[in-house]
């Protein structure tokens, strides 16, 4: 899901399971001075009603990665066509 605020100051792209979700935020300043901040929110309630054989698999998979590599951090969203063409006209827009 893609939601945007009338005046394009924030848009925040939720996945369709409501687990994950980037938020981009515009800040403007009286002195002309603009920020952008992005943040990522992950629901600890959804992240956590897989069931037991998927969580087996992910954990093997990441202590896999950690020995072979070091650190391991995977976040995504997952957005339909519909979402994704929506998204992307209200970036172009984004100023």
């Amino acid at each position: 899901m893609v939601l945007a605020d009338k005046n394009c100051r924030k848009i925040i792209i939720e996945c369709d399971c409501g687990c994950e979700s980037i938020g981009i935020e515009k800040m403007e300043f009286e002195n002309g001075v603009k920020e952008y901040f992005i943040s990522i929110s992950i629901s600890s309630y959804y992240s956590e009603q897989s069931g037991f054989f998927n969580n087996l698999k992910n954990r093997v998979k990441t202590a896999w990665h950690i020995l072979r590599h070091g650190t391991y951090t995977l976040h995504e969203i997952c957005l339909n066509e519909k979402e994704f063409k929506y998204l992307k006209e209200i970036i172009q827009n984004y100023e």
